[in-house]
């Protein structure tokens, strides 16, 4: 039997509903419910666009700026928030020095939005790093494969498996729009008026 992603699923279950065959509590549940809560758990899966079977693979974890555990494979590398999904991130940036909790919440790391560009764009860093021409895409959330794109996109790296909708190219152009109104040579400088 294959195995299914998780959009087959649901319309398997959705399906099933619509016809009067209800599984389990699942059924109070709507489809947009649970696609929401797919993508408050973001991960990707890729590769290299050069990926060479290897005979032994010893993989090799590193954190992310936020403290996402980045899984190196050597051809293949993946990421998730992990322990980090329901907490600050990585306790470093919570923990006071006696480990007494210091400010929890989401200041030391900021939101899952933040955490997700920046964790991309690290598995961008560590890809370019490893020598890779390049990403393929294999499996991800959609923001979590936007975010990768947009990391791909900021250093002109090769990169497929992915291709936004034209809402997710508007959102790289407001973004792109801001850092350059925001650059030193976009805005004026205001001088005091001299007086008579």
């Amino acid at each position: 039997m294959a195995i299914k992603n998780i959009e087959h699923l649901l319309q398997d279950f959705w399906e099933n509903r619509t016809i009067g065959i209800l599984s389990d509590s699942l059924d109070l549940i709507s489809a947009q419910t649970l696609i929401y809560l797919k993508e408050r758990c973001p991960y990707v899966q890729m590769i290299s666009i050069q990926a060479q079977a290897e005979e032994t693979i010893i993989p090799k974890f590193t954190k992310s700026p936020v403290g996402w555990l980045m899984h190196d494979y050597g051809q293949a590398m993946s990421t998730s928030p992990g322990h980090c999904l329901y907490s600050a991130g990585h306790s470093d940036f919570y923990e006071d020095e006696e480990g007494g909790g210091g400010q929890g919440g989401a200041d030391g790391v900021g939101t899952l939005t933040r955490q997700v560009v920046e964790t991309a764009k690290a598995m961008v860093a560590l890809a370019m790093e490893k020598g890779w021409p390049g990403i393929e895409i294999i499996a991800g959330t959609e923001f979590m494969k936007w975010a990768m794109w947009f990391a791909a996109q900021e250093k002109d790296y090769p990169f497929t498996g992915y291709s936004p909708d034209r809402a997710g190219q508007r959102k790289l152009e407001r973004i792109r729009s801001i850092i350059k109104s925001r650059t030193p040579e976009a805005t004026t400088a205001i001088t005091p008026q001299q007086k008579d």
